[in-house]
């Protein structure tokens, strides 16, 4: 009788232990799972920002101009144009916050969209915006999209001019 229950003390503490040893690993797993969720989310927007077609940095009074061309598109084409505005310029971070605003003008025949990271279209009457606000002391970058819908067919190149304004 008394090496049965020495046996059943033994596999009770090696029960005890085994729990612990499982709620360890589980512990960690959680951990190993969300330190992978996370690198997931950076590099998605690493990958946007890859895709971009063209980064703008706000940090003096002036006028930025983008120039860009089109040719050989049909009626009702969309053509998309991703692009950022940041408050930096290599490590040189705004110190105060910035205004801008959006102008775009061309000859060609075309409704013009400028959708924010809340799918608002911030361009008004004119293809103008109002100043729209940038804060300093942090790295920010804004990704906007640039819709252009054709409304005649295009054949030869013509030229999308988007200004951008910054002030302080």
């Amino acid at each position: 009788m008394k090496k049965i229950k020495k046996r059943i003390d033994k596999k009770k503490k090696k029960t005890i232990v085994d729990y612990i040893l499982l709620i360890v690993f589980i512990l960690l797993l959680i951990f190993v799972i969300c330190l992978v969720i996370k690198m997931f989310s950076v590099k998605k927007e690493y990958k946007q920002m890859e895709k971009a077609d063209f980064k703008m940095p706000i940090i003096e009074n002036k006028l930025n101009t983008v120039q860009l061309k089109i040719k050989d598109k049909k009626k009702n084409d969309t053509i998309d144009y991703i692009f950022y505005i940041n408050n930096y310029s290599g490590n040189k971070v705004n110190k105060k916050e910035y205004k801008y605003k959006f102008m775009v003008t061309s000859n060609v025949d075309a409704s013009y969209k400028i959708i924010n990271e809340d799918g608002k279209n911030v361009l008004g009457k004119n293809d103008i915006s109002d100043y729209i606000k940038l804060e300093g002391k942090k790295r920010k970058n804004i990704p906007y999209h640039l819709k252009v819908k054709l409304n005649q067919d295009q054949k030869k190149q013509e030229v999308i001019w988007l200004y951008i304004e910054g002030k302080k």
